[in-house]
């Protein structure tokens, strides 16, 4: 996770950490109206009984889906979700309910998500080169291109890991 937050830092001008035991339910929530961009990196569980109780693991608990889809989010532009498996669905293949379609429909137009799980390594290394794709000169990012970046990024680390998919193929971005 410190190695996501600090990609995100880099391009991302006037970062706002939540991290460790500040990372609570009830704090996240309360920062999402406020929030452009947003990076998770965190453990992420899907639920194949009840896909709307999937969820991201914080410090105090489970961020579930219903949670996350209630709320309005004005300011809305990129989800980060960088944790294990975001956009699974488990048992039903067209199963619409899961993280990454929560934070859509919460109000975010784009959504990057994990399929199953990532490893930590990986995905950090995603974060850098994707935000590095995404600043802008005098900071910020410019998160018009975002699925071209991450389809670039996926790429490079398919050539980096060919024999290994499972290291690269779980990134998926969703949105416009």
């Amino acid at each position: 996770a410190a190695a996501e937050i600090s990609a995100a830092a880099v391009a991302l001008a006037g970062l706002r950490v939540i991290a460790d035991a500040d990372a609570t339910v009830d704090g996240v929530l309360a920062a999402l109206p406020s929030a452009s961009t947003v990076h998770f990196a965190c453990h992420g569980v899907s639920d194949p009984d009840n896909p709307s109780k999937s969820h991201l693991l914080l410090a105090d608990g489970p961020l579930e889906v219903r949670a996350v889809n209630r709320h309005e989010l004005p300011y809305a532009q990129l989800a980060v979700l960088l944790a294990c498996n975001t956009s699974r669905t488990d048992r039903l293949p067209d199963e619409a309910i899961h993280l990454t379609s929560a934070f859509l429909t919460a109000g975010y137009p784009q959504v990057i998500g994990s399929l199953w799980e990532a490893a930590d390594l990986v995905s950090a290394g995603l974060a850098r080169r994707l935000y590095r794709s995404l600043r802008r000169y005098g900071g910020g990012i410019d998160v018009g291109d975002c699925a071209v970046a991450l389809h670039g990024v996926v790429r490079e680390l398919r050539a980096r890991h060919a024999a290994s998919p499972a290291a690269w193929a779980p990134y998926i971005h969703t949105g416009r």
